[in-house]
C-alpha cells in the first residue's frame, strides 16, 4: 500500500483558523430520485455554507437516473465543476448502492457466471438422487464422527450434506444475485463498469477536487435471505486454490467448518486463510492497485463490526492493507451514548483502521458516522460520536448521509438526512466547524504509540461454526468471550491512556522484524508487546517474530499461557518462551496489575496528579510534531470532570475548535521538566493542547466564572411557533383496480396493496435498486386505475389551512368532492411535495380528501398527506382532530399542546432586568428535548447552546430591562415517524409496526420537545 500523504509535518495556524476543505466533513450525498442541475447546484451551495468541505455522490434505492448512463455524467460532471467553483471536493463512490462489487447489476449482467456461491449443510435421513441437488459432499454422522462417503441415491441413516448453492436473486442488488467477489473477473469487470468510467471523464481532475473513491461494506458472503447463518463462501475455484495451497481436498472435509471434530481447528485454519488471501488478492489488491495508478485514494469500510466473525471477511486488518484511506463506519444506531464502555467492540473496530494506518504510511484515518439513528437528533450526541472516534485515530468524518429527496419509501431508508429537510441543518455548521479543527490538528506529525496489542483474529477462525449463530452479528462461545475480552482491554488500555496499536498477524507476517529490544510492523517500532488473554492460536510468522523479538531484548506482558495452537493445530512450539526469557516473558493474573507494570515501563505521555493515570472517561492523543506536541484530551462520559493534567514541555496553548482561536494556559512547571495545568472537562467535553510550538496566544487564559454570580429572576412572557403547525394523514381508504376497496388502513400497507395489485411483490423503489432505465419501460393502462381517501376532523373552520400531497400532479385531487388544481402549487418540505390553501374547501366536522389516478405509474407511491396551518391538534377516539390555535405555548413539551407532529423551531421568551453593575453575564439553557438551543437578547444573537454545557459567557448588555429568547430547533422525528413506540433502530421495519386500523390519538407516541425549564442566568460585576 502507498502512503496517502495529505498533512503536514506540523499545524499551521491558518488553517486551524480556517479548515481546508480536505479536513472538512463530506458527507454521503444521496441521489435518490430524479436529479437535476439546479438541485445540484443549490445543495453544494447549501453545503459550503454548512462547514462541508466536500461530498461523496452516492447512488442510493429511488434513483431515477440511470446510473452510469450519460445522463448521470453530465451530472456529475456539473457536480464537479459547482463544487470546484465552491473550492469544495468530489469524490467518488464506486457502487449502486452496496455492498460494493455489482456494480448496480452491470457486472453480473456481463458475467452471469460471476454469481456468489455458498456451501450449505443440509441433515437428511435418506440421500437425495444427485440431480437433486449440487453436492459437494456427504458425511455419514451415524457413528458420532462424520465419515466422508459417497452418494448413494436411497441410502437411508444419518447423512450431513454440503451442497453448493447459487446466491439468490435480489432487489437490492439491482435484480440479481451478488457476486462472487473472490473470482478475478468481478474486480476486472467493475474497475471497467466504474473506476475506468468515471477517469475517461473525470481523469484529470483525480488527485485534485476528486481525491477518493469510497468502497461500501465489500465482502465475500453478502448477507441475504439465502440460508442465512449457516453458509459459507464456496466455489470450486476456492477448492482448487484450497488444494494448491494447503496439499489436502477441502471437499473431503468439509464437515469441519460446521462440527467439533478431531481436526476442525485445522481446516478451520486453512479454509480462512485461503479465503482471505483470494478475496484480497482477487478483488481489493486489484481496485487499490488502479486506484493508486491513477491518483486517487482506495478508502471506505468493509463489514467490520462483525469481528471475530470471519463469514464475511475473515481478516479486516489484512484486507485493510490495500486502502490508502482505511476506514470504519460507526453510526448512530450503534452506539452508545450513555455509556462508552458498552462500545468496546466498536473501538476495537476503530483501532483496527487506525493501527494499519500508522503502520502502513496512511495519513487519513475515514469514518462513515453520525447518521442512521433515526429523524431523533441532538447536537451534543454529533460531538460525543464524532470526538470520541477522533480521539482514538479517525480524522476524515463522513456523515451519512445528505437525502436528495425523501419521497415515498425514501424516507424510511436509514434516516437521519443532512439537509434542508431537517431543520437543524442550518446550524451544522457549529459541529462541522469543530470537525474540521480537530481533522487539522490531528492530520499533522504523526502518532507515536509505543505499545502492540496483538489481535487473536486467528484464533476465531478455530472456533467458528455458523450453527453457534442465530443471526447476524450475534456471537455466543468462544466467539463473544473473544469479543468482549480483547474488547474489555483495549478500553481499560484506553483508559489508562496507554498508547496502542492493534497487531495483525497477517500484517506482522509480511512487515514484521524484530532488532533492539523492539518489534517493528511497517514504519512502526514498538516498545513493548502484549499478548491477549482468548489468543490461543498464533501463525508460525508469528511465532518466529515473537521468538526474535525476545531474543533481542524484548518484552512480553500476556495475561495467558503461550498459544497452544500454531497454524491451527495443536503445537507445543510456544510453550518453552516463558522458560527460555523468564525476565521478559511476564505473565499477569489480571488486567490491572498488566496496566501498572505497563504504565511502568512505558510511561503514559500524559498523567494526572502524582503521576496516576487520568479519570477513567479522559481519552487521549498524542502526536508528534517537528516543533511540538499535540495532546487531544476527551471526557466520554456524562459527567464533568476536574482534575490536574501533567505533560512534558516548556509552554502550552490551547487551540479552542470552536473559535479557532489559541488560548494562553495556566501552568504550573515542575523541577523534572513537567508542566502542570488544572482542567474542568464538561460532560462530553474536550481539550485540545498545543505544546512547544512557539505558538503565541490569540486571547489570554479564560476561567469559566465561579459559580457564586449572583442569580437573576427570569419572567416567562410568551412562546411561539416559528412554522405551521402540521398533522400527517397516515391512514387511509384504497381502491383497488379490482374496484375492491380496503378501508382505515396504513400508507404503508396501503402502498404494498397498490402495487400487489399491480403485478408486483412491493413497492419497486422500496430497498432496491434500478438496473438500467428497467423502470422506464413499464406502461400501465386505465384498468390500473386506483383512487384514495382521507378522512379528518374539524372542531371549527379553519382561518388558513393548507394540503401538502406528494407528486400531486399524478392525481385528480378532491376536497370534500370539490377539484383542487395543484399545478401552480408551491413546494413544501421536499422536492416532490406541492402544499395549496383549502381552507375554503373544509368545514367543521368530518372532511374527505380524495385522490385518483386514472391509471398508474412507476412514481405513484402511496403515502401521508399533510395538514398545515396556525390550529392546535387534539387526540380523538381515532386519531387527531384540528382545533383553534392556543393563544400562546407555554415551557415544556410542545407535543402535549397541540404540537404532536410540529417539526420546526420554537421561541421561548422571558423577561430579564439587569442592574447597572452588572458587566457579564452567563445563560445556562441546559434542560431542553430538541437538536440544539440557540440563545438572544433583545432580537439579537448571543451565542448557542449546542454542546455541553450549554452556557454563553458573555458582556452585558446594559441595565434595564431586556428579552432574553430561547429557541429550541427541533427534528424530524414527530412529523415522520415511527409514531409508535421508540423503535431502534429506526429503519422501515420500526413503521411497519403500525397498528392494522387508525388507533386512538392517545396511543401515538411522540418525543419529547420543548424547553423543559427556564435558562438560568448568572451576573457579575
Amino acid at each position: 500500500m502507498q502512503s496517502q500523504r495529505l498533512s503536514a509535518p506540523t499545524l499551521e495556524r491558518e488553517h486551524f483558523r480556517e479548515p481546508r476543505a480536505s479536513h472538512r466533513p463530506a458527507p454521503l450525498w444521496t441521489w435518490n430520485g430524479r436529479v437535476t442541475a439546479d438541485f445540484i447546484v443549490r445543495e453544494l451551495n447549501r453545503f459550503k455554507q454548512q462547514g462541508f468541505g466536500g461530498v461523496f455522490i452516492h447512488p442510493r434505492p429511488g434513483l431515477e437516473t440511470e446510473y452510469l448512463s450519460e445522463a448521470w455524467f453530465d451530472l456529475w460532471d456539473i457536480a464537479l465543476k459547482t463544487a470546484a467553483s465552491l473550492g469544495m471536493e468530489c469524490h467518488i463512490y464506486d457502487e449502486n448502492s452496496y455492498p460494493s462489487g455489482f456494480a448496480g447489476g452491470h457486472v453480473a449482467s456481463r458475467f452471469p457466471m460471476a454469481v456468489a456461491q455458498y456451501a450449505v449443510p443440509r441433515h437428511v435421513d435418506r440421500l437425495p438422487h444427485p440431480t437433486q441437488c449440487n453436492v459437494l459432499a456427504v458425511f455419514d454422522l451415524s457413528s458420532g464422527a462424520p465419515e466422508s462417503v459417497a452418494l448413494e441415491t436411497g441410502r437411508e441413516g444419518k447423512f450431513l450434506l454440503i451442497e453448493l448453492r447459487k446466491g439468490q436473486v435480489n432487489p437490492w442488488t439491482a435484480h440479481f444475485p451478488f457476486v462472487d467477489t473472490c473470482q478475478p473477473q468481478v474486480a476486472e469487470l467493475f474497475l471497467q463498469c466504474t473506476h475506468q468510467a468515471y477517469h475517461a471523464r473525470f481523469g484529470e481532475r483525480f488527485g485534485k477536487e476528486i481525491k477518493y473513491c469510497f468502497t461500501d461494506e465489500p465482502t465475500v458472503a453478502r448477507h441475504d435471505p439465502h440460508d442465512k447463518s449457516l453458509r459459507l463462501p464456496m466455489s470450486r475455484m476456492l477448492l482448487r486454490e484450497f488444494e494448491k495451497e494447503h496439499g489436502y481436498d477441502l471437499a473431503s472435509r468439509l464437515a469441519d467448518l460446521y462440527l467439533q471434530t478431531a481436526t476442525c481447528s485445522g481446516t478451520r485454519f486453512d479454509y480462512y486463510l485461503t479465503l482471505q488471501r483470494v478475496w484480497t488478492h482477487n478483488f481489493l489488491r486489484p481496485i487499490s492497485n488502479w486506484c493508486r495508478e491513477h491518483n486517487i485514494a482506495f478508502t471506505g469500510h468493509l463489514m467490520e463490526h462483525e469481528w471475530p466473525v470471519p463469514v464475511s471477511h475473515p481478516n479486516t486488518m489484512d484486507a485493510l492493507r490495500w486502502f490508502q484511506v482505511p476506514g470504519v463506519d460507526l453510526l448512530a444506531f450503534q452506539f452508545d451514548f450513555d455509556d462508552y464502555r458498552k462500545n468496546a467492540s466498536y473501538l476495537v473496530n476503530i483501532k483496527e483502521a487506525a493501527s494499519v494506518a500508522d503502520q502502513l504510511g496512511s495519513e487519513r484515518v475515514l469514518s462513515e458516522t453520525h447518521g442512521a439513528g433515526g429523524h431523533r437528533v441532538r447536537f451534543d450526541q454529533f460531538k460525543a460520536l464524532c470526538d470520541w472516534q477522533m480521539v482514538h485515530g479517525v480524522d476524515l468524518v463522513n456523515p451519512h448521509m445528505s437525502c436528495q429527496t425523501l419521497a415515498g419509501a425514501r424516507k424510511y431508508d436509514w434516516p437521519q438526512t443532512y439537509s434542508d429537510h431537517s431543520p437543524w441543518f442550518e446550524h451544522y455548521h457549529l459541529q462541522a466547524e469543530h470537525t474540521a479543527r480537530l481533522s487539522e490538528a490531528l492530520t499533522m506529525g504523526k502518532r507515536c504509540n509505543r505499545v502492540l496489542l496483538l489481535h487473536p483474529t486467528s484464533s476465531a477462525w478455530l472456533r467458528y461454526s455458523p450453527y453457534d449463530f442465530s443471526q447476524r452479528y450475534q456471537v455466543s462461545g468462544f466467539t463473544k468471550e473473544l469479543r468482549d475480552s480483547q474488547g474489555a482491554l483495549v478500553q481499560r488500555l484506553a483508559e489508562n491512556q496507554i498508547d496502542f496499536d492493534l497487531g495483525d498477524e497477517l500484517l506482522l507476517r509480511d512487515f514484521g522484524s524484530a532488532a533492539d529490544g523492539k518489534l517493528k510492523l511497517g514504519r512502526i517500532f514498538y516498545e513493548m508487546v502484549i499478548i491477549p488473554e482468548g489468543m490461543d492460536n498464533w501463525l508460525g510468522s508469528t511465532l518466529a517474530n515473537i521468538e526474535s523479538y525476545l531474543a533481542s531484548g524484548g518484552t512480553v506482558m500476556t495475561l495467558r499461557e503461550p498459544p497452544s495452537h500454531i497454524n491451527g493445530r495443536p503445537d507445543n512450539a510456544a510453550a518453552g518462551l516463558p522458560s527460555r526469557f523468564p525476565d521478559q516473558w511476564i505473565t499477569f493474573t489480571n488486567t490491572t496489575a498488566l496496566l501498572k507494570s505497563l504504565r511502568a515501563s512505558v510511561k503514559p505521555r500524559i498523567s494526572g496528579q502524582d503521576s496516576q493515570a487520568l479519570p477513567a472517561a479522559l481519552h487521549h492523543q498524542y502526536r508528534a510534531l517537528e516543533n511540538g506536541h499535540i495532546h487531544l484530551l476527551v471526557n466520554a462520559s456524562h459527567k464533568a470532570i476536574s482534575t490536574t493534567l501533567r505533560i512534558h514541555g516548556q509552554q502550552l496553548v490551547e487551540l479552542d475548535t470552536f473559535s479557532g482561536m489559541a488560548r494562553a494556559v495556566d501552568t504550573v512547571s515542575t523541577e523534572d521538566g513537567i508542566l502542570e495545568i488544572r482542567h474542568h472537562f464538561p460532560a462530553l467535553g474536550h481539550l485540545l493542547l498545543l505544546a512547544d510550538s512557539g505558538w503565541e496566544p490569540d486571547e489570554p487564559s479564560v476561567s469559566s466564572q465561579s459559580a457564586d454570580g449572583k442569580p437573576i429572576e427570569l419572567k416567562f412572557q410568551r412562546a411561539y411557533p416559528e412554522d405551521d403547525n402540521v398533522l400527517p394523514l397516515m391512514y387511509c381508504n384504497l381502491q383497488l383496480p379490482s374496484g375492491a376497496t380496503l378501508e382505515d388502513i396504513s400508507v404503508m400497507e396501503a402502498n404494498e396493496k397498490l402495487w400487489q395489485a399491480q403485478g408486483f411483490d412491493n413497492d419497486i423503489w422500496d430497498r432496491a435498486v434500478q438496473f438500467s432505465d428497467n423502470y422506464r419501460h413499464f406502461s400501465f393502462d386505465a384498468s390500473s386505475a386506483y383512487a384514495l381517501r382521507y378522512d379528518f376532523n374539524c372542531e371549527e373552520s379553519p382561518a388558513a389551512l393548507s394540503l401538502a400531497v406528494e407528486r400531486p400532479q399524478l392525481y385528480e385531487i378532491k376536497v370534500n368532492g370539490r377539484a383542487i388544481d395543484f399545478s401552480d402549487a408551491a413546494c413544501w418540505f421536499d422536492e416532490e411535495i406541492r402544499q395549496k390553501p383549502i381552507e375554503a374547501l373544509v368545514q367543521a366536522g368530518t372532511n374527505t380528501i380524495e385522490l385518483g389516478a386514472a391509471k398508474f405509474n412507476v412514481r405513484c407511491e402511496v403515502d401521508r398527506i399533510y395538514l398545515l396551518g396556525k390550529f392546535t391538534v387534539i387526540p380523538g377516539e381515532k386519531g387527531f382532530a384540528i382545533a383553534a390555535a392556543s393563544p400562546s405555548l407555554q415551557p415544556g413539551d410542545w407535543t402535549h399542546q397541540g404540537m404532536p407532529f410540529y417539526r420546526g423551531a420554537v421561541t421561548y421568551e422571558y423577561e430579564v432586568e439587569l442592574p447597572d453593575w452588572a458587566k457579564s453575564w452567563r445563560i445556562t439553557a441546559a434542560g431542553y428535548d430538541g437538536a440544539l438551543a440557540l440563545l438572544a437578547c433583545d432580537g439579537k444573537p448571543i451565542g448557542h447552546a449546542a454542546f455541553p454545557p450549554f452556557q454563553v459567557e458573555a458582556a452585558c448588555p446594559g441595565p434595564g430591562r431586556h428579552t432574553l429568547s430561547v429557541r429550541i430547533v427541533g427534528d424530524l422525528r414527530n412529523m415522520l415517524g415511527p409514531y409508535f413506540g421508540n423503535a431502534s433502530p429506526a429503519h422501515y421495519w420500526a413503521w411497519r409496526n403500525a397498528p392494522s386500523s387508525l388507533p386512538p390519538g392517545k396511543d401515538f407516541h411522540p418525543m419529547p420537545q420543548g424547553l423543559r425549564q427556564a435558562p438560568r442566568v448568572e451576573i457579575w460585576s
